[in-house]
């Protein structure tokens, strides 16, 4: 095999050991809403987070969630599971004086 044609598989390999391939048979379905029974947007963006080398999160942004009754917003962070009779996802408190009325 030529030079040309053993770079070309050494980076075929890196890729293939840097690349996530994710297949999914079964989607995961989060739901959020406000205390209230409105619409808090859950969902409006999501990402993948890595806590560590075996713990990884989904997190999810709902810009219409209220907090003591202000339309403030939120962050949520979802493990990855398939439970859909009940919400498992977590409110991430990232301002504790406004999500207490600022007390």
């Amino acid at each position: 095999q030529s030079k040309d044609g053993k770079r070309r598989e050494i980076v075929r390999t890196c890729r293939r050991l840097v690349s996530i391939h994710l297949v999914l048979e079964v989607p995961i379905v989060k739901k959020q809403s406000n205390a209230d029974g409105s619409k808090s947007l859950f969902g409006y963006a999501v990402t993948l987070h890595q806590q560590d080398t075996s713990t990884f999160w989904i997190l999810v942004g709902a810009p219409e969630y209220k907090i003591n009754n202000l339309q403030s917003g939120a962050v949520f962070k979802c493990p990855i599971t398939h439970r859909q009779n009940s919400s498992d996802c977590r409110r991430i408190d990232i301002d504790d004086n406004f999500a207490t009325g600022g007390k």
